[in-house]
């Protein structure tokens, strides 16, 4: 994973688990998502830290989407133990309880792109977002990749 986390710099790169624990990113990742290493884990990271608003362009429709992605891995596996705790966890945000009980599923984003705000310079910018699930071992894993697009700071 590190390979692949440091040939990719400076592009944002991430692997996550199924919790939206983030298992391992470059500094680029870290840098876009300030506070997001420390938590230790994206939802909690959305509903918790106030610079995930300042840095999420568009906080609103990629938390829904999270929440809802969310709900899809939980339900693949029919509630495993660590997805109710997660989702206790995360209840006690009014914001995450919100969009949960919306009760939608979405696997994967709607759109490319996510629209972010460099956390010391206020400057804005786009990321090309991929996903993909791999398996490491019995485990799948979520390989997060955002490629900064030229010309849009």
């Amino acid at each position: 994973m590190r390979t692949v986390i440091t040939a990719l710099n400076p592009h944002l790169v991430a692997y996550l688990d199924e919790r939206w624990n983030v298992i391992e990113c470059n500094a680029a990742y870290d840098r876009a998502f300030p506070g997001l290493l420390d938590d230790g884990n994206v939802l909690r990271w959305f509903f918790s830290t106030p610079q995930s608003k300042q840095v999420m362009v568009e906080w609103e429709a990629e938390t829904t989407l999270t929440v809802n992605w969310f709900r899809a891995l939980m339900g693949r596996y029919y509630n495993p133990e660590w997805a109710i705790e997660t989702l206790e966890e995360l209840s006690k945000f009014p914001a995450f309880r919100r969009l949960w009980g919306k009760e939608d599923v979405r696997f994967g984003r709607h759109q490319p792109f996510m629209h972010l705000r460099d956390a010391d310079t206020g400057e804005e910018y786009r990321v090309h977002v991929q996903v993909h699930t791999e398996m490491r071992g019995d485990y799948p894993v979520q390989m997060y990749l955002g490629v900064r697009i030229p010309g849009t700071e």
